[in-house]
């Protein structure tokens, strides 16, 4: 499904105001030291973010605690590091 489709579907996801949204995930994301972000990004840490993330679901939220899970915010992660970093380009 792609953003317009679902903003459509979706008018309440469409009202949220999303320069609020924005502007406070970019100013929590300002500490973030781009090494941290760098390492998010990178293939070669994947394995150990997915553990991290796993323990974290097993810790914090047992019943969602599956390998599908720690995969998802593995993406998030990495995408969000991504995102990041190429705002502060």
């Amino acid at each position: 499904m792609d953003y317009n489709t679902l903003m459509d579907k979706n008018s309440s996801i469409a009202s949220l105001p999303w320069d609020e949204i924005t502007a406070i995930g970019k100013e929590k994301f300002e500490a973030v030291p781009k090494e941290t972000l760098q390492f998010a990004v990178d293939p070669a840490n994947h394995d150990q973010m997915f553990k991290s993330a796993l323990e974290s679901l097993q810790q914090t939220n047992p019943k969602r605690a599956t390998f599908e899970e720690a995969e998802k915010l593995v993406e998030m992660m990495k995408e969000s590091a991504k995102l990041v970093l190429d705002a502060r380009k």
